[in-house]
């Protein structure tokens, strides 16, 4: 470890995502990285899934046994607006 005085600022992001919409979410990502950056953030921390976000409440047309053809849609949206690297590689960067 460096020295004992040795500092780095840390930024925590507390914002939602745009469900939905992966590209919107990145660029929101962009823009607030960038920010936590001028603030003299080194490392900027964001929500558990913030780019795809949490879809909380949306049933996705599920019931005990099945799933509403609605639904099926619905997941697929869902799922081809998340981001992960094995689908995508890494995200657009902030500089």
């Amino acid at each position: 470890m460096p020295g004992s005085n040795d500092h780095v600022r840390v930024a925590v992001v507390q914002a939602g995502s745009l469900i939905m919409n992966r590209g919107g979410t990145v660029d929101k990502a962009i823009s607030l990285t960038a920010q936590a950056s001028k603030g003299g953030a080194k490392i900027v921390l964001f929500p558990e899934a913030f780019v795809g976000g949490y879809p909380w409440g949306m049933m996705m047309g599920t019931a005990i046994g099945g799933r509403t053809a609605q639904g099926r849609q619905d997941w697929a949206r869902y799922w081809e607006n998340c981001w992960t690297s094995e689908r995508y590689g890494s995200a657009r960067s902030a500089t």
